[in-house]
């Protein structure tokens, strides 16, 4: 999704310099070509993600859609970051733990959680606390989990 939270997660990813290019999605393709167009060349826009020649995606788009998403997207051996803040859907979302594992990817979810990563790096933090399976997305270095 390309709202308040895709917007910016795409900001960051390009400034970061850790990404190449970005391939944008949102139900509202307008809305996913005007954030594209501000963005410049290296980035484009697909009508859905999980046919686009990509290495992962942080879904940001609307309840609901986040399951189905993730589970195409591990099964096509990509990694996930999802912002989904619905209990029912992120606890679909952990039965993706053995997929996720086997294809050598990870599914991170809570990143849309208030106040966000810093839940999930606390919960990274807590002894039985959830695991993010196959490390970072290429290129990305491996985070310390220690939360002091």
């Amino acid at each position: 999704g390309c709202g308040a939270v895709g917007a910016r997660a795409a900001r960051q990813l390009l400034a970061s310099g850790v990404v190449e290019s970005l391939v944008l999605a949102d139900r509202r393709r307008v809305r996913a070509t005007v954030l594209a167009t501000s963005l410049g060349d290296r980035a484009s826009v697909v009508h859905d993600v999980r046919g686009a020649p990509i290495d992962g995606a942080i879904l940001a788009c609307d309840t609901g859609l986040h399951f189905g998403i993730a589970r195409d997207l591990v099964d096509a051996g990509r990694f996930v970051v999802s912002t989904s803040d619905a209990l029912d859907e992120v606890q679909l979302l952990q039965t993706l733990d053995a997929r996720a594992e086997a294809q050598g990817v990870s599914v991170v979810l809570g990143a849309g959680f208030a106040p966000g990563l810093t839940c999930v790096l606390a919960a990274l933090g807590r002894p039985g606390g959830p695991r993010v399976r196959g490390g970072p997305p290429p290129g990305v270095p491996e985070p310390d989990a220690r939360v002091a």
